[in-house]
């Protein structure tokens, strides 16, 4: 049975949430501290799989304690709960928290953050994934300039221009941030020729996605003699994915989680092209041959790249929703698709990406139907950004 913890140091607050779940109590057994020292010594007398805390709490807040639990409990799932006025200290725990809750929340929410967060926790012990890491040598850390930026972003006394002085000590990452700033992405009518500028326009989530993305390739160099693989053709398949699946729905709330999930969701395949070559050699021959990626990688690891990803994002730290778009993409099945989530958007611009590259669409290739053709249009018009 799944343990998950709640930390509030109002009582009030915790009888409500054990209110809202008393129908899980066959699913979860739930535990109750008033106080980030009750809760550790809860997480030292039996293990904890999730812990959900509130941010302001006397004597020791919600950010202080979840960075105690990551220290001590690395595999401890870590949801924060915050109202918009303790904005500071929920930017501390930017770093050490997976998942992030608004107060006051309704029953519906936590409970879906809660089976989110039990969900990552399955992929974060997976064994198979975990023996394959093994295998791999280590994954690598977090990148230093996305450590360094998450940090700035994390202090109120940092600025936008604080940011664009880190990522000017990497000319690579300046000429990508600049090239984004100024492609037709984002419109003729905005022209960045500054640093500062290019970071203002694209904003705080992208410049952080994007600078992940690319110390993550910079992180993973290619062996020469990796078969078929060319890392240019990884990230131009990836950054068309992302803009497609940002621009599926042009007002949707989750854009900027598509867009990063677009950006990371072959990461995995980097992963093996560079820790495992042999290995990703033999699987490349299959998938020359024709056969789907996920299901050799299946037969032959016990794990996808999907899921290589998954684990090394969660070990990062990243929002669940982004590493369950990465993960689930190898599984999408159009037929029977709903209202588009930042999961579905990322599958459904893969489809498109790999449709307009000539590639095989992997589980099922796109319906033709009114909607598929309309996101075919702005799948058409993504790739002309691109090239402009």
């Amino acid at each position: 049975m799944v343990r998950i913890l709640f930390v509030d140091d109002e009582p009030m607050v915790l009888d409500g949430i054990r209110r809202m779940l008393i129908g899980q109590r066959r699913e979860w057994e739930m535990q109750f501290a008033i106080s980030g020292d009750v809760a550790l010594q809860v997480c030292a007398n039996s293990p904890v799989d999730v812990i959900v805390t509130d941010m302001r709490m006397p004597d020791m807040d919600g950010a202080t304690l979840l960075e105690r639990v990551a220290q001590l409990y690395p595999d401890m799932i870590r949801v924060v709960l915050s109202g918009h006025s303790e904005m500071e200290a929920a930017l501390r725990a930017l770093n050490v928290a997976h998942q992030y809750l608004t107060k006051p929340c309704e029953g519906p929410l936590l409970l879906q953050t809660v089976r989110d967060a039990i969900h990552l926790r399955e992929r974060l012990t997976n064994d198979r994934v975990r023996q394959l890491a093994n295998r791999l040598g280590g994954l690598p850390s977090a990148p230093a300039t996305f450590t360094r930026i998450n940090r700035l972003l994390a202090d109120p006394s940092s600025s936008l221009a604080d940011v664009a002085r880190a990522i000017s000590e990497d000319p690579a990452l300046t000429g990508k941030v600049l090239h984004l700033a100024n492609s037709a992405f984002f419109g003729k009518a905005h022209q960045a020729t500054s640093l500062q500028a290019a970071t203002a326009l694209l904003g705080v989530d992208a410049i952080r996605h994007l600078v992940l993305t690319a110390e993550v390739f910079d992180a993973l160099p290619l062996s020469k003699s990796a078969r078929g693989m060319s890392m240019e053709a990884l990230q131009k398949h990836s950054s068309l994915v992302a803009h497609i699946a940002s621009s599926l729905e042009p007002e949707a709330p989750w854009r900027d989680d598509a867009f990063a999930a677009g950006l990371l969701h072959d990461i995995g395949v980097l992963v093996l092209a560079a820790r495992m070559p042999d290995e990703f050699d033999q699987i490349q021959l299959f998938v020359e041959a024709g056969a789907v990626r996920s299901e050799v990688e299946r037969a032959m690891l016990g794990v996808d790249h999907a899921e290589i990803a998954g684990y090394l994002l969660a070990l990062w730290g990243l929002p669940g929703q982004i590493i369950d778009a990465v993960v689930s993409h190898v599984n999408f099945h159009p037929e029977g698709l709903g209202d588009l989530t930042v999961a579905s958007a990322v599958s459904v611009a893969d489809i498109l990406a790999r449709e307009l590259d000539g590639l095989r669409c992997g589980a099922g290739c796109s319906p033709d139907d009114e909607r598929w053709n309309r996101w075919r249009e702005v799948a058409r018009l993504a790739t002309q950004q691109e090239a402009a």
